[in-house]
């Protein structure tokens, strides 16, 4: 996944937003996913409106760092096969092999 660069101008950061939405297409997760990260607090946004909720590059930038830097659980190990029953043959079967 592509770093999330952060523009800087006359020393304060670019302030430019992404929507839920937006987000979530740039990371190519769901909207779900990407409001409860927010709902979790593992996503910082703000709701400059009542219906409005944005998310600023810096932040996102943050978050994709934290996901990041976490140790990832290894897999599991798979489980070996079962072994299959073995079939014995049928008593009543009279093909002998001569």
């Amino acid at each position: 996944m592509p770093p999330v660069t952060v523009r800087f101008v006359g020393g304060e950061p670019e302030r430019e937003y992404l929507s839920p939405a937006g987000v979530a297409i740039y990371l190519g997760v769901s909207d779900r996913t990407v409001y409860n990260w927010i709902r979790d607090g593992r996503l910082k946004a703000s709701r400059p409106g009542p219906k409005l909720l944005l998310i600023s590059r810096t932040q996102l930038a943050e978050f994709l760092d934290s996901k990041n830097s976490r140790p990832r659980p290894s897999p599991a190990p798979a489980a070996p096969p079962a072994a299959a029953p073995k079939s014995s043959p049928d008593p009543k079967s009279k093909s002998r092999r001569k």
